[in-house]
């Protein structure tokens, strides 16, 4: 008997080919329900599979975790992943994706916070979706889909209020039509007469501060007695606006503040 060819695939190797060809029947894409985003809007994120084989794909996954999204800047730094938090079951888990179907892995709602729950400045930035490695199939990504967010600059303004020993700054919303749920600190520094720096740091937050509502924060300092210069250094942050931070300066003599005005 002549045998004209003849290939033997062994272990990895044919474990791999395999993985392979199911991997090119399937098409991985990601859809937001919009590209462009104010602050504080949710994004919704969906992450599908298209079976464009003429045969069905079951792919077998280790664990409960079938898929994954992540959020990117320009420059490819992740600042949001899905799965970051998130425990996923060490149970065997199938799923079937019949030919020329599609099905849809993962449906998320991004609050625009980064995997430390913070809020992203606004900007350009990208999502990208992909099944993950399986036992049928090596990791697939789709391609990235580009969103824009945009957060205007938090438009508030601090107006110093004082008298004597029971100093206070009033924070007031001076943005057109734009209500902020606004979170703040405050580092004060202010040299004691004697014994070196009187140091505090306060924080708090108020909802829905309106346009041109304000809101008064006593700085607590009534017992200081001091010379000098000092700083009151404010930063707030809303969902649907840019962080800012304002820097106040006075003199102190005693007890008493001179004045205290915007650096």
């Amino acid at each position: 008997m002549k045998i004209n060819h003849m290939t033997v695939f062994t272990g990895y190797y044919h474990q791999e080919i395999l993985r392979s060809a199911q991997s090119e029947h399937l098409d991985v894409f990601v859809l937001t329900d919009k590209t462009n985003y104010t602050g504080g809007d949710l994004v919704e994120i969906s992450l599908c599979v298209t079976n464009m084989g003429s045969e069905d794909v079951e792919l077998v996954f280790p664990t409960t975790q079938l898929c994954d999204s992540q959020v990117l800047t320009k420059d490819q730094t992740v600042v949001y992943t899905w799965s970051n938090g998130r425990f996923f079951p060490q149970v065997e888990t199938s799923v079937l994706i019949p030919n020329h179907t599609t099905v849809i892995l993962l449906k998320d709602e991004w609050n625009q916070c980064d995997d430390n729950g913070t809020q992203i400045p606004g900007g350009e930035y990208y999502v990208d979706g992909f099944i993950v490695d399986n036992y049928v199939t090596n990791e697939i990504h789709g391609d990235l889909v580009g969103i824009t967010i945009q957060k205007p600059t938090l438009d508030i303004t601090l107006i110093g209020r004082y008298l004597f020993r029971h100093p206070s700054i009033a924070v007031q919303n001076s943005g057109d039509g734009v209500a902020y749920d606004l979170n703040w600190t405050f580092d004060i520094s202010i040299p004691y007469l004697f014994w070196g720096l009187y140091t505090t740091h306060l924080e708090g937050g108020k909802e829905m501060l309106k346009p041109g509502e304000e809101f008064t924060i006593e700085l607590g300092f009534t017992r200081v007695c001091g010379i000098g210069m000092f700083e009151i250094t404010l930063s707030a942050y809303a969902s649907n606006a840019a962080p800012v931070s304002e820097t106040y300066q006075g003199f102190i003599v005693g007890s008493i503040i001179l004045f205290m005005a915007l650096a």
